[in-house]
C-alpha cells in the first residue's frame, strides 16, 4: 500500500487558480482566516470500492488502507517550496497581476511562500468499508488552500492504485490524439485541459498532456502549474467557487440564516477585491445561482463589468449563453458598446468530445469567446471506476460556508443553509 514518494516540486502538481487566489487573499489580509475544508464523495465511490473488493478472497482491512491514505497525505503536508519554484509562480503572478499595490506585494508573497509550512494543519482522516471516507482539515486560509486539489488527486491515484490492471500509456495518448483531432474539427475548440484533481494518476496525466503538446504545440495549455513548467507554457485558471463561499460565510451576520442582500453584497465584495488584484476575472457565476450574480454583477461600475467573464460549472450550456446574453442585455445603452463583445465564456462541466461539438455548433453565431476546460474525460476516462469527488471550504472561523449552483444537486454545505439558502436565493 505504499504510495509514490514526494519532493519540493510536487507543491506545483496542483492548479493555478490555486495560486491565483492564494496571492489575492494575501493582498486583501485574508491570510490568517481561519478556515476549514470537507472531502465529499458524491457518488459514494469508496464505500463502492470496498464493496468490489470485499467479492474477493482477499479482503482489504479498512484500518491498513487508512493508515497508508494517512501516511500519504501527511507526507505532502511536510513539503516545502524550492526557491526556483516559488520564482516560477511570482513570474506567472507578476504577468497575470495588473494592480501596482498587488505588483508591490509579490516580494513579500514569495518570502511567505518559501516559508510555507503545511504540517501545521489539522488533518483528519476516517475510513469506513460501509460509510466511506472521511477527510477534512483546517488551518489558515494562506497555507490551507493549496492542499484541497494536490489531497484529491492523491486520493484518487491511491485507491485506483488497487486495480489489478493499468492502462498502457500508448493507450491513453492515442485516446488523446483522438479527441484532439475532434476538437480540431469542431471549429478548433479552444479546449485547456483541467484534469488534475480526478486523475487515474500523475503518469496517466503526463502522457495526457505531452500528446496534448504534440498535437497543439502552439495553443497546448493546462491548468496544473508543474506541468506548464515542465512544457513551457503559462499556467491557465479561474476565480473558483472557493472565493465567493469565503465572502459570503465571513458576511452572515448568523451561523445559518441566509440573506439575499448579505450575499449579493458578498459576491460584489468578492468581485471588487479580486479586481484590486488582477485586470479581469473569470468568475464561477453558479456559486448562488447565476441570477444572484447578475443583481451584483449590475452594482459594479461600468469599468468594472468589463473587467468580469464567466465560467459555466452546471446545468445546460445553451440555456447558459442565452441568460448570459438576456443579463448582459439589460446593460444595454445607446452610449457603450455591445454589452456582450469581448465577453468569454469557459465551459467545464463534466465536458467531452460529444458535448463539445454540440455547444460548437449550436453557438456558432454567438458573439461570445468561448473555451472549454476538460477534466476527467481527458485524465480518468479508461474505463476504470473513476472517484467522483471534491472538497470543498466548509467553513470560515465559526460559519459554514455553502454553494448552490444553478442545479439542485450540487448542492454543498450545512443543510440548514440548504433549506433557507433555496428558500431566499433560488
Amino acid at each position: 500500500m505504499t504510495f509514490r514518494s514526494f519532493e519540493a516540486r510536487d507543491l506545483l502538481d496542483t492548479d493555478w487558480y490555486k495560486f491565483a487566489m492564494q496571492f489575492a487573499l494575501f493582498c486583501r489580509g485574508h491570510s490568517d482566516e481561519q478556515v476549514s475544508y470537507r472531502f465529499l464523495d458524491r457518488k459514494g465511490s469508496v464505500a463502492a470500492f470496498f464493496a468490489r473488493h470485499r467479492q474477493g478472497q482477499n479482503g482489504l482491512d479498512a484500518d491498513c488502507v487508512r493508515a497508508a491514505l494517512l501516511s500519504a497525505l501527511t507526507a505532502f503536508t511536510r513539503l516545502r517550496f524550492a526557491a526556483t519554484d516559488a520564482a516560477f509562480v511570482v513570474r506567472h503572478l507578476r504577468t497575470a497581476a495588473s494592480k501596482p499595490a498587488a505588483i508591490a506585494r509579490l516580494a513579500a508573497f514569495e518570502q511567505k511562500l518559501l516559508a510555507f509550512d503545511a504540517s501545521q494543519v489539522e488533518l483528519r482522516v476516517t475510513l469506513d468499508p460501509i460509510a466511506g471516507l472521511e477527510l477534512s482539515y483546517s488551518g489558515p486560509w494562506f497555507t490551507a488552500i493549496l492542499l484541497e486539489v494536490p489531497f484529491l488527486a492523491i486520493v484518487s491515484e491511491f485507491f485506483n492504485n488497487f486495480n489489478p490492471s493499468h492502462p498502457s500509456l500508448d493507450s491513453v495518448a492515442a485516446a488523446t490524439r483522438a479527441k484532439m483531432a475532434r476538437y480540431t474539427a469542431a471549429g478548433n475548440a479552444r479546449v485547456i485541459e483541467f484534469g488534475t484533481r480526478r486523475r487515474y494518476s500523475r503518469a496517466v496525466h503526463e502522457a495526457v498532456f505531452e500528446t496534448i503538446v504534440q498535437a497543439c504545440p502552439d495553443t497546448a495549455a493546462t491548468s496544473n502549474v508543474l506541468l506548464s513548467q515542465r512544457h513551457a507554457r503559462d499556467p491557465k485558471g479561474t476565480c473558483a467557487h472557493e472565493w465567493f463561499m469565503f465572502y459570503e460565510a465571513r458576511a452572515r451576520s448568523t451561523k445559518v440564516g441566509v440573506g439575499r442582500g448579505e450575499v449579493v453584497g458578498a459576491v460584489r465584495e468578492a468581485l471588487r477585491d479580486w479586481l484590486t488584484v488582477y485586470g479581469s476575472v473569470f468568475a464561477l457565476t453558479d456559486v448562488y445561482t447565476t441570477r444572484v450574480f447578475f443583481e451584483a454583477y449590475r452594482h459594479l461600475e461600468a469599468h468594472e463589468k468589463e473587467c468580469v467573464h464567466f465560467r459555466c460549472d452546471s446545468g445546460p450550456e445553451m440555456d447558459y449563453l442565452s441568460l448570459l446574453g438576456a443579463e448582459l442585455r439589460k446593460e444595454e445603452s445607446p452610449n457603450q458598446k455591445d454589452p456582450i463583445k469581448g465577453k468569454m465564456v469557459m465551459f467545464s462541466n463534466s465536458l467531452s468530445p460529444d458535448k463539445v461539438e454540440e455547444i460548437q455548433t449550436a453557438s456558432i453565431n454567438s458573439l461570445f469567446k468561448l473555451y472549454y476546460g476538460i477534466g476527467t474525460n481527458f485524465t480518468n476516462d479508461l474505463q476504470y471506476h473513476s472517484l467522483d469527488i471534491v472538497i470543498k471550504l466548509d467553513q470560515v472561523r465559526d460559519r459554514h460556508a455553502f454553494k448552490l449552483s444553478d442545479v439542485k444537486d450540487k448542492f454543498v454545505g450545512h443543510e440548514e443553509l440548504k433549506a433557507s439558502g433555496f428558500a431566499i436565493l433560488a
